[in-house]
């Protein structure tokens, strides 16, 4: 965060700040502009009654202001107000500033001097009331002292009068402005420890939800999304599949290389796993050396089949024990899989899951390497590719 205007070095960061606090401060920004107004209107109809001398320019003046507020309020009930919040309420401090000070030009002398207070009125509301960031709000307010300064010290005799208000109105400046660096600075602070604490939390739920070894979805989130998957082929007519896979032959492979090797070949089988299947597929680890696929609105009635076989070719290709050493020992595995299709065979996630189970198992009694599908009482003929 930049120590003087507070903006975040990130862009992403600084875009969804901006965007959050638009929501935040349409409500307040409403607010806020319909007091001004009726404050600014309030002043003005006290001119005029208890006094007979105010200058038909000045009323135009302020009646200008109170369009220019009134045209703010109107831009909060848009949609753009949510990205491009700053520059209404920015247009809208700035008027009320720059308008009090034309009216105080206008206005006789003695009665020019009365509008100081509104003008460090219209400071503090700029910088703590409207919603502007500290440093729109400290440029407008800029502004509005330095036009009070060049218009008003050459146009009135009394230089001592004039010389105070200007303190007093910068003396408001340094105040607000503090009390508006502050505000914002904590304002941010508090939205970046939300975000390290969304960020934490999602890691914690990533984790709680991803197999550590292969990065893939472990059997909660499979179970969740396979629950999903069901329902939707069912309220919009769709069909799909779970694919039940169990690798052939892996035990020797933890006897043999040990536990190290077998960890690098089921990460390994699982990236090939993720290129046999779309990328709106699911891949998930159920457990050891079994894996599970979902397949959601499938293409056409054998698909399911076609991944099947896809799959047992790619898990039935050498893997090296470590991708990483060319003269690595290879190892050759396979795979039994076994099919489900949703919701004609199976209605529910269990059903699914052990129909997918079940037709695995008679692969696996067949010798393994093919795959078989459930077909509502017992698994289906088996195709063996081995």
């Amino acid at each position: 965060m930049h120590p003087v205007g507070l903006w975040f070095a990130c862009r992403h960061a600084e875009s969804g700040y901006r965007e959050e606090q638009g929501r935040i401060l349409r409500h307040q920004a409403r607010i806020a502009l319909v007091l001004g107004m009726f404050l600014y209107g309030a002043f003005g109809l006290l001119d005029v009654a208890i006094s007979d001398s105010v200058p038909v320019p000045a009323l135009a003046l302020r009646g200008g202001v109170l369009l220019v507020g009134l045209g703010a309020l109107l831009v909060t009930w848009t949609s753009h107000f949510e990205r491009h919040h700053q520059w209404p309420l920015m247009t809208a401090g700035l008027a009320a500033g720059l308008g009090g000070v034309g009216i105080m030009a206008i206005l006789p002398e003695a009665l020019a001097h009365g509008y100081a207070t509104g003008l460090i009125l219209v400071v503090i509301a700029v910088f703590l009331l409207l919603g502007i960031s500290f440093l729109n709000a400290l440029l407008v307010n800029l502004v509005i002292l330095v036009a009070f300064a060049v218009v008003l010290v050459g146009a009135y005799e009394d230089r001592i009068q004039v010389l105070t208000e200007s303190v007093q109105l910068l003396a408001a400046l340094v105040l607000g402005g503090v009390a508006a660096y502050i505000q914002e600075y904590q304002r941010r602070e508090l939205y970046v420890q939300r975000l390290e604490l969304e960020d934490e939390r999602n890691r914690h739920r990533d984790m709680a939800l991803t197999d550590a070894l292969t990065g893939l979805p472990n059997r909660a989130l499979l179970l969740q999304r396979l629950e999903q998957a069901v329902a939707r082929t069912r309220r919009h007519r769709i069909h799909g599949a779970g694919l039940f896979i169990d690798l052939d032959r892996f035990k020797p492979v933890n006897d043999i290389h040990g536990h190290e090797a077998g960890d690098r070949v089921l990460q390994a089988m699982g990236k090939r796993l993720l290129a046999c299947v779309r990328e709106t597929d699911t891949v998930a680890r159920f457990g050891g050396d079994e894996f599970f696929v979902l397949l959601e609105d499938m293409e056409h009635a054998d698909f399911a089949r076609e991944v099947a076989a896809r799959v047992v070719d790619a898990l039935s290709q050498p893997v090296p024990i470590d991708s990483d050493d060319p003269d690595s020992p290879r190892v050759v595995m396979g795979a039994s899989v076994g099919i489900c299709e949703f919701p004609s065979v199976a209605a529910t996630a269990e059903a699914v899951l052990t129909g997918a189970d079940d037709a695995m198992y008679a692969v696996k009694k067949a010798g393994g390497n093919g795959f078989s599908s459930y077909r509502g009482g017992e698994p289906g003929e088996v195709v063996c590719l081995g």
